[in-house]
């Protein structure tokens, strides 16, 4: 009915939104990477910071829809249409992306602690 439209539209313009916010997060981390790599300075510190506080938070709201996708997938009693499950294996990808850039933001910040 009515509830499952609502439900694909907004898990649509979700799924939207993060493929821009992940381009970019992305973006900004491949540049970080290269001017780190070539001629680190204290100011990347900062960008690295901000970064990794966007991603933790990027990370902590985006749990509960892929948990909840995650689980309705998984749940025999429920029927989880091939919509939704595409979107839980896009979500669960975007976590390991997010915990990757994490990883590659502490990994540059103690380069710079050198």
């Amino acid at each position: 009915g009515s509830s499952k439209f609502l439900a694909y539209t907004i898990l649509e313009a979700l799924t939207e939104e993060n493929v821009a916010v992940r381009d970019m997060i992305k973006d900004w981390m491949t540049v970080l990477e290269n001017e780190v790599e070539a001629r680190p300075t204290p100011g990347h510190a900062v960008h690295l910071y901000k970064l990794r506080k966007i991603t933790d938070e990027y990370v902590r709201v985006g749990e509960p829809i892929t948990n909840a996708l995650s689980e309705a997938s998984w749940n025999s009693s429920r029927i989880i249409t091939h919509f939704f499950q595409n979107e839980e294996s896009w979500f669960a990808h975007l976590g390991h992306e997010l915990n990757q850039i994490q990883t590659e933001t502490r990994h540059m910040f103690s380069m710079l602690s050198e």
